[in-house]
């Protein structure tokens, strides 16, 4: 398996082995945050993440009320507020 990240690797081996709703919140946010995970998952699997489980992604972590800001951190300087992954 082929990822840019270990991260990665991890979230599109545990989809392979057991599915969708075996994500986690956590799993499901970094999807969200991580910009290579939608071309590491087609490599992998040969399907489009953003148009097959984008909407579900949203739909889960919306339900959890789960924030973003937990798997995200600040990076720049503070003027620009712009937020990278982080794991």
């Amino acid at each position: 398996m082929q990822a840019a990240s270990q991260t990665n690797r991890y979230i599109i081996y545990k989809f392979m082995k057991k599915g969708f709703s075996s994500l986690t919140a956590e799993d499901l946010a970094c999807t969200m945050v991580n910009p290579d995970f939608t071309i590491d998952f087609r490599k992998n699997t040969g399907e489009d993440w953003a148009a097959t489980y984008q909407f579900k992604v949203v739909e889960r972590l919306d339900h959890c009320k789960y924030n973003l800001q937990w798997v995200t951190k600040k990076s720049g300087n503070n003027n620009t507020g712009s937020l990278e992954p982080f794991f």
